[in-house]
């Protein structure tokens, strides 16, 4: 996206990235005409406010402000980090980027591998807010800002969950409230635009489509990826329901299961990072024939499982006060009625939960995690040991867990840039109103955390929202396709050799990490004992690092480097 520059009169310079908002009150508040850039507003807002005026502004964005009259300024993110900021500070000079890759451009010589987040990475597939696989270049986490001065800087925080007592609603009314903010989203992003939405035909993608469709503000356009011959995956029945009951036109994409490499493989030449997911393979191709149907913003509904999911920690609330038969119902519906499972998850989250802090932090200090025996012993040294982020939040426990979940753990997973990339790589703009709005994460949050437990069905308060607008078919389905058979198949099919040729070579950089056994059950998996999905998301994961490893040491393409290696 095309960053846009204002300066103000008083010497102050404003650039943004993204979509921001709370600028239209601002100018108000200033006297300063509609009319004028946004740029030109909030370098007029940053000389009166200073960073203060974060606390003022909404939306997806990245911003840098400064005033050169007295040689301050800030640089922030949203209070979700949907938009990025990347930094490295040499002792002498503060380089700053939206993209890794630009700021990588800019500095002296390439920065190496972070080995502990390259761990962390291979271990989990997630890093820290703070955190890149480069090292010396960190990420600007959510909800902060750096404080800048003509030879110093320093982080600070703006923003973070807070938590309120839940309103208390029946689930009519908390599903009218999520139909509500919903629908507000929608419209807010997609501006009158041209609009195509990724459908697969379960219930969050249906649920954005529909609300699309029944706002009236624009013209929508259906994208769906089909797998005939997975039957695991493939969604074409309900796609159909879907389009038929909505109206609108659609692109059914057929796909079979083959090319994730070579789509991982792309990802670190364009982008110099490994890739956050194994699907591009078959979402880049619905992608560019969105873009050449005209399409100018992209919506999608990933998200609704976290937010809309109940939260497992409420049996951790509901201990801590002595609530048993309350305990008892929950952990019911939780388990989908088996006793046994129940039972389980009162022990495994009820009573694990409960524990104070205090307990939780001495336990980690005093009990290090087991070394994992696929890594090798300098790396396993590296393992971090951190399972329980979200008690750092202040609030009951049902609450704190949803809370990191829909803010800092999706920042872990890569989430916001991963789509963010996706979509910049075929130069389409995108909206995902599940998982970077804020209004209805807040919404979600203040509901009555039981209203989100069902024995029957997930996200009943979305169902319930959705009543009228979703068709039946759909909205009270209770079953969900998983793609994991598809990456089980790739690997273990068409991409086989192709794993092969990367992982094998005696020269894999992969190897300062994982050990030789490790790799050759990897490569000739799933062994005994695995599960062949975990197979296949580990098998992806150490291929697509070590690509990015190896481009980190030659110019020319990683993939072609991998089979060079092989032939030498």
């Amino acid at each position: 996206m095309p960053v846009t520059i204002g300066q103000s009169a008083g010497a102050t310079l404003c650039v943004v990235e993204g979509r921001i908002a709370g600028v239209t009150e601002l100018a108000s508040e200033l006297d300063l005409d509609p009319g004028v850039p946004h740029e030109h507003v909030l370098a007029a807002a940053f000389s009166r406010h200073r960073e203060a005026v974060l606390g003022r502004l909404g939306g997806s964005f990245a911003l840098l402000a400064w005033d050169d009259s007295t040689r301050t300024g800030l640089l922030a993110v949203d209070e979700l980090g949907s938009r990025s900021l990347f930094f490295h500070d040499d002792g002498a000079r503060l380089r700053f980027a939206t993209e890794v890759r630009d700021l990588v451009e800019l500095l002296p010589r390439q920065p190496g591998p972070d080995e502990t987040a390259v761990v962390s990475w291979l271990v989990s597939g997630k890093l820290e807010p703070d955190q890149t696989v480069f090292a010396g270049v960190r990420r600007l986490p959510g909800g902060c800002h750096l404080r800048l001065a003509e030879r110093h800087w320093s982080m600070h925080r703006h923003w973070r969950p807070q938590f309120t007592s839940p309103t208390r609603v029946t689930l009519e009314e908390a599903g009218e409230a999520v139909r509500r903010e919903l629908g507000r989203s929608v419209v807010e992003r997609c501006g009158g635009r041209a609009a195509g939405v990724f459908l697969s035909g379960g219930l969050d993608s249906t649920s954005v489509a529909a609300t699309a469709a029944a706002s009236g503000t624009t013209r929508l356009h259906a994208y769906s990826a089909l797998f005939p011959a997975d039957a695991m995956a493939d969604e074409s029945e309900f796609v159909e329901i879907a389009i038929e009951a909505l109206g609108i036109p659609s692109h059914r994409q057929p796909t079979v299961a083959g090319g994730v490499l070579e789509a991982s493989a792309r990802h670190v030449r364009e982008w110099r990072l490994p890739a956050a997911s194994p699907n591009l393979f078959f979402q880049r191709p619905l992608l560019e024939r969105a873009r050449a149907d005209g399409t100018e913003i992209l919506l999608n509904g990933e998200g609704g499982d976290e937010l809309f999911g109940c939260s497992p920690y409420l049996l951790a609330d509901l201990l801590r006060r002595m609530r048993l038969r309350s305990l008892r119902i929950r952990s019911r519906e939780l388990a989908g009625g088996d006793p046994q499972n129940a039972r389980a998850l009162r022990r495994n989250i009820g009573l694990s939960g409960a524990a104070p802090r205090w307990l939780h932090a001495g336990r980690s200090r005093l009990r290090r995690r087991p070394p994992l025996h696929w890594l090798t012993p300098p790396a396993a040294a590296l393992a971090a040991d951190n399972r329980a982020p979200w008690l750092a939040l202040d609030g009951p426990r049902w609450w704190a867990w949803l809370a990191d979940t829909l803010t800092a753990g999706r920042e872990r997973m890569g989430v916001h840039d991963h789509f963010r990339r996706q979509l910049a790589s075929v130069h389409l703009a995108g909206a995902h109103p599940l998982l970077d709005d804020l209004r209805l994460i807040e919404t979600v949050l203040r509901l009555p955390p039981e209203l989100a437990y069902d024995e029957d069905v997930d996200r009943p308060v979305l169902r319930q929202g959705m009543r009228g607008l979703v068709p039946e078919a759909i909205r009270t389905r209770s079953t969900k396709s998983r793609f994991n058979t598809l990456l089980v198949d790739a690997l273990g099919g068409p991409d086989r050799q192709r794993l092969r040729d990367i992982l094998e070579p005696r020269d894999a950089e992969i190897r300062a990490y994982v050990t030789d056994a490790r790799l050759r059950d990897v490569v000739n998996g799933p062994v005994e004992g695995d599960h062949p999905y975990i197979w296949a998301q580990n098998a992806w994961r150490l291929a697509s690092t070590e690509l990015w490893l190896r481009s980190l040491s030659s110019e020319s393409d990683p993939a072609v480097r991998s089979d060079e290696a092989v032939s030498a």
